[in-house]
C-alpha cells in the first residue's frame, strides 16, 4: 500500500494538533481525526461500536509492542514493513 494514501489522515492529524492546542492527547488527536474523516465524507457517520473498533485499529502496534513485553508474541526486531510477527505459545 503506497504512503500517499495516507496523505489526508497526515494533514487531518496537523489540523487536529493545531485546533486542540498544546498539550494535545493522542485520544484526543484520534476524535478529532475521526471527526474530520466523517465531516469530508471519508467515514460515514459511524455507531460507538465502530468507532472503538476502529480506535482499536488505530492501537494495533502498541498492542503488538504490549503482547510482546508479555511474551505472547515476538517479532524479527525490524520496523515498518519489515518486520515479521509470530505467535510464541
Amino acid at each position: 500500500m503506497s504512503r500517499t494514501c495516507s496523505i489526508p489522515v497526515k494533514k487531518m492529524t496537523l489540523c487536529a494538533v493545531m485546533d486542540l492546542g498544546n498539550k494535545s492527547q493522542k485520544k484526543d488527536i484520534v476524535d478529532r481525526v475521526i471527526e474530520f474523516g466523517i465531516e469530508k465524507k471519508f467515514l460515514p457517520k459511524l455507531s460507538q461500536k465502530s468507532l472503538n473498533f476502529i480506535k482499536g485499529l488505530i492501537c494495533l502496534g502498541w498492542y503488538l509492542d504490549e503482547l510482546r513485553k508479555e511474551g505472547f508474541i515476538d517479532n524479527n526486531g525490524r520496523r515498518g514493513g519489515k518486520a515479521r510477527w509470530w505467535a510464541t505459545l
